[in-house]
């Protein structure tokens, strides 16, 4: 089917109220109404099981992709092709979308048929200018396999049968008007307006009420939290606090929907398209032609509603986390504590890996090599290293003593020799060495 169909077939008729199913007794003669309540009331509550606990948005798939055809003429239509590989979604009523296979179309196509709502949007005077366009996934039915059925005589062809079955169906559109998303846009408002919230390692909490009456009277566009501090040790509380408020308070203002168990809204509240990308464009509109695409400035998804699945989610929740530092505790009663150490080359070469305390090769001369970290500080009275050193055994210096040499404003040296004769420059640049630094501070 085509990306930006515009004529769809969809059933008519009264729909059936999803909150309710019959009751089936004894002696009851069904008719096709019960049987269409009883669908609606099945298929009602497993979009508002959908719907409430799990959101709505792109589940897999639907990558959107925009390519121009360079060889193209400008003047031809094919020229601008809009791509959406198959997947599956949520629709914001908790319908499944099903997308089976790649869909495309062309921009400069949808604008020749849109040609009147652009220059409305555009101005009627214009002949050129920037818009966006909204790539947005709907789902829809269609009536299929017809089949005969029994009536009066004399009937039309086109009486003689009927659909027998309703098939799940997909509309792919560009549109000038981006879909409401109301609880999308409050939801993630919400959370970034809680993660700015100063959290302490120590201190004092704001208390609890007021915690929760700055949370309910939030509202879309709120300016950063103020007043507000929560420490470490209260942080789990808080956030509990926060994300019941967020279901019981304001979930149900944004919500917005005539879904499910939702009160009616009107229409102007009823929006069923899911964004799947907003299309930024240049447009021109040559003398006797239509619309067409000038240039492309960017295909944003940013705004795109996504559900992760729950494998997703615990593969996440599980991961073990980094191993601990290999620095020892620091002593309260001597404060000494290891602040550099690892094995490092001296010169550094691509590859290297990490090391601890970000200790590293600062420079080499004739016999001695220089070394910093990222807390070094020329010693004084009241703080002391403690340099550990040898060189790792290898062929090129395979007997090598190494010293102590002094401590200057950026690094210590170590000082390198082979008997009596210092050890040269070349041997010394790729040679590796096991270096612990310690770091005594004197008690006040």
């Amino acid at each position: 089917m085509s990306c930006f169909a515009t004529d769809v077939s969809l059933v008519q008729g009264k729909a059936p109220d999803p909150t309710r199913h019959v009751n089936y007794v004894k002696g009851m003669v069904l008719g096709v109404d019960d049987f269409t309540q009883e669908f609606a009331y099945l298929s009602g509550r497993d979009q508002w099981l959908a719907r409430d606990l799990l959101g709505y948005g792109t589940a897999r798939g639907l990558a959107v992709k925009v390519d121009e055809d360079k060889a193209a003429t400008p003047d031809q239509l094919k020229k601008w092709k809009v791509t959406v590989s198959g997947g599956a979604a949520l629709d914001p009523c908790g319908r499944l979308i099903c997308v089976p296979r790649a869909q495309c179309g062309y921009l400069n196509e949808w604008l020749k048929g849109h040609g009147e709502e652009v220059t409305k949007k555009l101005g009627a005077t214009v002949s050129s200018g920037s818009m966006d366009l909204h790539l947005v996934l709907s789902y829809r039915d269609c009536p299929t396999d017809s089949a005969p059925v029994p009536g009066e005589p004399c009937r039309s062809e086109d009486q003689l049968k009927a659909p027998s079955r309703i098939a799940d169906d997909f509309l792919l559109e560009l549109s000038l008007d981006a879909p409401r998303q109301t609880e999308e846009d409050a939801l993630g408002e919400f959370l970034r307006w809680l993660r700015a919230i100063p959290m302490a390692a120590s201190g004092t909490s704001t208390p609890l009420n007021t915690f929760r009456e700055k949370v309910s009277a939030w509202a879309p566009k709120a300016s950063a939290p103020t007043g507000l501090a929560v420490t470490a040790a209260d942080a789990k509380a808080y956030l509990r606090e926060a994300l019941r408020i967020w279901v019981t308070e304001l979930r149900p203002l944004a919500y917005g929907r005539a879904c499910g168990c939702a009160a009616p809204q009107t229409a102007a509240d009823h929006d069923e398209r899911l964004l799947l990308a907003t299309l930024k464009v240049d447009v021109e509109l040559p003398v006797g032609q239509s619309w067409r695409v000038k240039a492309l400035n960017g295909s944003d998804e940013s705004l795109r509603p996504w559900l992760l699945h729950l494998r997703a989610l615990q593969e996440g929740l599980f991961q073990f986390s980094p191993p601990p530092s290999p620095s020892p505790a620091p002593s309260p009663a001597s404060g000494y504590r290891v602040v550099a150490a690892g094995r490092v080359r001296g010169a550094a070469a691509p590859g290297d890996p990490p090391v601890f305390g970000e200790l590293k090769a600062l420079g080499v001369k004739k016999g001695l090599v220089k070394f910093g970290f990222g807390q070094y500080a020329q010693p004084d009275d009241k703080t002391q290293y403690v340099v550990k050193a040898m060189a790792v055994h290898s062929a090129k210096l395979p007997v090598a003593a190494v010293r102590f040499f002094a401590f200057e404003p950026d690094g210590f040296v170590l000082r390198v020799t082979r008997g009596a004769t210092e050890v040269d420059v070349p041997t010394l640049e790729t040679i590796e060495f096991l270096i612990e630094v310690g770091m005594f501070t004197v008690p006040a």
